[in-house]
């Protein structure tokens, strides 16, 4: 970049969040989990921080990573949206509507953050398309449900990682991005972690260990 002393290291957010994790104190060899399902992805990997032979130097390594379209944060929205499509009391498609999907987007997404506290949540419209106002009661019952699959997803991809790692288990695992807030989610895969002695960890800040890195 204009100069010969100019180095540029490019690394992607899941491998941000690793280091930030892996500088914690106390820093010494430690093997641990990223599951990261974000807005466009589900993203699982294995690392080890080992010891080198130099005193006080850290090794990060990458020992197994996946990653799943299919299953992301945008994909559990549109299972939502044709959730309240099919129970729409109009005939008028909000689905071929651009300003319909946006308001019904912005709904679904409050339902979702209140679902993370509460047994259900209102989404709620005044004229969504055609002049017709959409109000509609989801339960987080109603939700897990329609999700599901995208849920086991979760569990299936991380045993997949513990597998190429070589690994029946990992001491710790990291949960990273906004659908990980979903209880359902993190109800499945603690069960996952914690049977084989692990411990999940939600601590880490998303932005800020993108930052770090």
């Amino acid at each position: 970049l204009g100069g010969d002393k100019i180095c540029v290291s490019a690394i992607n957010e899941t491998l941000c969040v690793a280091l930030q994790f892996a500088s914690l104190p106390p820093m010494q060899p430690k093997v641990f989990m990223s599951v990261d399902l974000g807005a466009s992805k589900l993203s699982v990997s294995a690392y080890e921080l080992r010891q080198a032979d130099e005193i006080g130097v850290f090794r990060l390594v990458e020992i197994g990573s996946m990653t799943d379209v299919f299953c992301s944060g945008s994909e559990i929205e549109y299972r939502m949206m044709q959730w309240c499509e099919k129970r729409r009391p109009f005939q008028n498609s909000m689905l071929t509507s651009k300003p319909a999907l946006f308001k019904l987007r912005k709904e679904i997404r409050n339902a979702l953050k209140t679902l993370t506290v509460a047994e259900e949540a209102t989404i709620e419209t005044d004229n969504v398309v055609g002049g017709h106002d959409l109000q509609l009661v989801l339960t987080l019952e109603d939700f897990e449900h329609e999700c599901a699959d995208v849920f086991d997803s979760i569990v299936s991809l991380t045993k997949e990682v513990l597998l190429m790692a070589g690994r029946t288990c990992v001491p710790e695992c990291v949960l990273v991005g906004g659908a990980m807030r979903i209880p359902r989610a993190q109800k499945l895969l603690t069960s996952l972690v914690e049977a084989q002695g692990g411990t999940i960890r939600k601590t880490i800040d998303f932005d800020r260990g993108i930052s770090l890195g």
